[in-house]
């Protein structure tokens, strides 16, 4: 007789879970949701990145009028 038939036919084992590979263990939730965190941290940060842009494009309107406004001035308009 083997020794891999004699170790299979043991009461308690199984050859199916003596093959089987060892399964990642769950990810715990609180990783989950600090990952969460980090995403919506990120998209926080673009929200405020799209909001300076915003406000430089404001800005540079603010100064073309008055730019417009200083032609119109020096034109007599």
């Amino acid at each position: 007789m083997h020794s891999k038939n004699a170790v299979s036919n043991q009461p308690g084992t199984s050859l199916a879970a003596s093959q089987s590979k060892p399964h990642n263990p769950p990810v715990p939730l609180h990783l989950l949701a600090d990952v969460a965190v980090v995403f919506l941290l990120a998209d926080v940060a673009v929200v405020i990145l799209l909001a300076d842009v915003a406000v430089v494009f404001l800005l540079a309107d603010v100064a073309a009028v008055i730019l417009l406004a200083d032609v119109a001035v020096v034109l007599g308009i």
